[in-house]
């Protein structure tokens, strides 16, 4: 498989993830959150108005290069938003139309994100020796999963139920460390046929560097081949850990991908 359909099977499968866990809240949840999500163009826009950065609140999934009326639906349906959105464009779609378009629109670039792909073959590294403990979690710990998370991405507690949504869903596997009953560390998979997608890494400040992250990384590669998914894909700021977890673990950068936001 050539890196160009790798990068299209990639942004759809994180789509689909996102649209899933951003569909699966009750509507009272959503209405705490400020929270929607809908189908625009074949990508996914995702809205969290309790959380003003752009983490969950942007669209990605891009199969062809946004036109003017596109990036006019995405941006009715964050009309009224105070926090920033963000465009997640594939590099590959950035024609220099695309490129003029968001110029004239407002758009400029925040940040950039790593796009990062793996077989799913075993994984063939020397493992730390620790006394941690991983398996997979239930709904019944869902909640746990998700204060982990919302601490260390600094989201709001009200989006917890946005973060444990989709634990115990089909297609789905949520993982986390424990040292003895306590959770200290936390990743999940999405399977969508030929690809899967990780996200939600997250380690307590205390326990990095013992080899959890590493743990549920082999985890989830694991679990995607186990599924018949012939690939994992994942998402990350650049060089920071996690970015420098996935090249230790035999993930290729395609690409950066990059933030475009509306004021720059």
């Amino acid at each position: 498989m050539n890196d160009d359909r790798l990068g299209q099977l990639a942004e759809a499968t994180e789509a689909e993830a996102i649209f899933q866990m951003h569909s699966a809240p009750d509507d009272a949840q959503m209405e705490m959150l400020g929270g929607s999500v809908c189908r625009i163009g074949g990508a996914t826009a995702i809205r969290t108005d309790a959380f003003p950065g752009f983490s969950i609140s942007r669209v990605a999934g891009f199969s062809s290069p946004p036109e003017d009326s596109m990036i006019g639906e995405i941006e009715e349906f964050y009309k009224g938003r105070e926090g920033i959105f963000a465009l997640q464009i594939p590099p590959l779609l950035v024609t220099g139309s695309v490129e003029e378009l968001l110029a004239r629109r407002g758009y400029a670039i925040r940040n950039k994100w790593a796009r990062f792909v793996r077989d799913t073959s075993e994984v063939d590294i020397e493992r730390k020796t620790s006394s941690l403990v991983i398996r997979e979690i239930g709904v019944e710990e869902g909640d746990k999963f998700a204060e982990l998370v919302t601490s260390a991405f600094d989201f709001p507690k009200v989006t917890n139920p946005l973060i444990s949504s989709v634990v115990g869903s089909d297609g789905w596997k949520f993982s986390m460390a424990f040292d003895g009953d306590k959770p200290v560390s936390t990743g999940c998979v999405f399977f969508n046929g030929e690809m899967a997608w990780n996200c939600f890494a997250t380690t307590l400040p205390e326990y990095r560097g013992m080899g959890a992250q590493g743990a549920l990384l082999k985890a989830r590669i694991d679990a995607a081949r186990l599924e018949g998914c012939s690939h994992i894909t994942a998402e990350t700021h650049l060089d920071n850990a996690s970015y420098r977890n996935m090249l230790r673990f035999g993930y290729k950068m395609l690409y950066d991908r990059s933030n475009y936001v509306p004021g720059g």
